[in-house]
């Protein structure tokens, strides 16, 4: 059963440490360094996941392809010709949707609290044994 635990641990402890990254890194430069610019959509997906849904958007003649949530491609947020405020970090040459009050930033540091729990487990000493 520990051996579970450990891999458990591992496992979700670099998941939740690479989500956490990620998330803090566009959530930081996105404050600091981050515009709203307005691009036009030049695709859409035919047809949406769960995940890894992604638009096309040209900006100053460059095309850029955005991740958007199964939510947005559902609700058909975005359609091809029609203008949208997106945010651009020059810096990077990277573009995003902005996150309202950075939920994903919040519940990927909340996603840290499941390989505590694993640890937790895997510490706890084995009753009957000292």
């Amino acid at each position: 059963m520990r051996l579970l635990y450990l891999i458990g641990f591992l496992v979700f402890g670099f998941l939740a440490q690479d989500n956490f990254h990620d998330n803090y890194i566009e959530h930081k430069v996105s404050q600091s360094e981050g515009v709203i610019v307005m691009v036009k959509v030049i695709g859409i997906p035919n047809l949406c996941g769960r995940r890894n849904n992604r638009i096309l958007v040209e900006f100053e003649d460059r095309n850029y392809s955005i991740l958007i949530s199964s939510n947005q491609c559902a609700t058909n947020t975005f359609t091809v010709g029609r203008t949208t405020k997106l945010m651009y970090v020059k810096r990077f040459d990277h573009m995003f949707v902005e996150k309202i009050n950075s939920v994903s930033y919040i519940l990927s540091f909340l996603f840290f609290l499941l390989p505590i729990a694993f640890l937790i487990m895997l510490l706890k000493p084995i009753k009957g044994k000292p």
